[in-house]
């Protein structure tokens, strides 16, 4: 679970950092702005962080409503 919602995370500040240095280049070459303010930085770590949950939950659920080596034998 703690995986699934950190490297979701990582991937958001990845995401926005990317946007960041798009948002740049763009301003430059082509002078519009694309704000990047702090609640867009919010929602979009809080939205990795639930993509993560129901990534981490989902298969969660299914294993444990399978007989342990049924389960490991699924996942691998």
């Amino acid at each position: 679970m703690i995986e699934s919602v950190f490297l979701s995370i990582m991937g958001g500040i990845i995401g926005l950092i990317l946007f960041l240095i798009l948002s740049l280049v763009l301003q430059f070459l082509i002078k519009f702005s694309f704000p990047l303010t702090f609640a867009n930085i919010i929602m979009g770590i809080l939205i990795a962080m639930i993509v993560g949950f129901l990534a981490g939950i989902i298969p969660t659920l299914q294993a444990s409503k399978l007989d342990p080596v049924e389960a490991m034998r699924r996942n691998a």
